[in-house]
């Protein structure tokens, strides 16, 4: 399969990336991908920048809910 370059480390090399969206990625988003998600209801006329960005912190606000639930449910457990 052919190889690319993940939008996190596209962002990174182009210094497209703020502080806090630095702070906010994890190392598995710097990997490389071997398949591009593509959406069909995506508009080609969008800026390619706006899209990628949109991407990478929809998948850091996923994670941060993630363990915003885990912290929940531990909570739970212990109390």
């Amino acid at each position: 399969l052919p190889c690319f370059e993940s939008e996190a480390a596209f962002l990174k090399r182009h210094g497209l990336l703020s502080s806090a969206e630095k702070r906010k990625l994890h190392r598995s988003d710097f990997e490389t991908a071997t398949r591009i998600e593509y959406d069909p209801d995506d508009n080609p006329d969008r800026p390619w920048r706006e899209v990628a960005r949109e991407r990478i912190l929809a998948r850091v606000a996923s994670r941060e809910e993630a363990a915003e639930r885990a912290t929940t449910l531990l909570a739970g457990l212990q109390g």
